[in-house]
């Protein structure tokens, strides 16, 4: 009973969030004539109805909220709070070093220490707006899945599908672009790649230490990053290789990472044993 009462939570969930960014952009045509310049009410609605929407399951479940992963458990974790905050530094350090190495990258208007300022000042808003997207998508449907004890694999590929559809509208319409549509479609592309690349890391962060910081930490880091990108240049197609986020190499060294924290967790079961 307690298990199908969790599928049910789950499918839920993730039909609102799949449909919440369609939802904010179908109010935004709405209101088309009402807004003022700037106002994006369906970003907000597509950033807040999944979060929202695991408040009021766990309300309507009468589920507690310890297991939402809102408590920093910073006794035992805090090693996992500092590699969280430098990995995507040292990927990013990595490629600028392969970059300049193979002259790929132009570092010649490299600052690090305004790179350092302006990277700070995105990092908080960045931090702000990833609490929601853990707390949605760790705390409520990552611990969801773990209570099911279906197997890891199909864990990560859950978690990485239904994030990813969640992101489609925000890709396609809501992420303001003066590109063209085969540039969104790329776009699309590229995160489906990055987002399933990225699922056992920030699965396995979560599940090491039943917390959703560790992986705001994360997810803050790597999005305030790119400011990099007005600092450096990379060559035409060798982003594909040296891109500190999406490229091939970042998304390899995260897929390792993904499988030691992996191996980690399970010794640690072991040993508990």
């Amino acid at each position: 009973m307690e298990n199908r009462n969790i599928k049910k939570s789950v499918i839920v969930f993730s039909i609102v969030a799949v449909s919440s960014g369609w939802i904010g952009i179908l109010v935004e045509k709405l209101l088309a004539g009402h807004l003022k310049e700037g106002d994006t009410p369906g970003m907000g609605l597509w950033l807040l109805f999944p979060v929202m929407t695991a408040i009021l399951i766990r309300v309507f479940m009468k589920n507690g909220w310890k297991s939402l992963g809102i408590r920093p458990k910073f006794k035992g974790n805090v090693k996992w709070y500092i590699i969280s905050a430098i990995i995507f530094p040292i990927i990013f350090i990595i490629v600028l070093v392969l970059g300049y190495i193979t002259n790929w990258t132009d570092m010649s208007k490299l600052d690090i220490g305004r790179i350092m300022f302006v990277f700070l000042g995105v990092f908080v808003g960045s931090f702000i707006k990833n609490i929601f997207e853990e707390c949605a998508w760790r705390g409520f449907l990552t611990e969801r899945l773990i209570k099911l004890k279906i197997s890891d694999g199909f864990m990560y590929f859950i978690t990485a599908i239904i994030w990813f559809m969640w992101h489609i509208p925000y890709y396609l319409v809501l992420l303001s672009s003066n590109g063209t549509s085969e540039n969104r479609i790329k776009l699309l592309i590229i995160a489906f790649i990055t987002l399933g690349c990225w699922s056992m890391m920030f699965t396995e962060l979560y599940r090491l230490t039943r917390s959703i910081w560790p992986c705001v930490v994360l997810h803050a880091t790597v999005n305030s990053l790119v400011v990099i990108n007005d600092y450096i240049s990379i060559s035409s197609g060798k982003g594909l290789f040296l891109s500190y986020n999406t490229g091939i190499i970042s998304l390899a060294i995260c897929i390792c990472v993904g499988i030691c924290l992996r191996r980690y967790r399970k010794r640690q079961i072991i040993a508990i044993c």
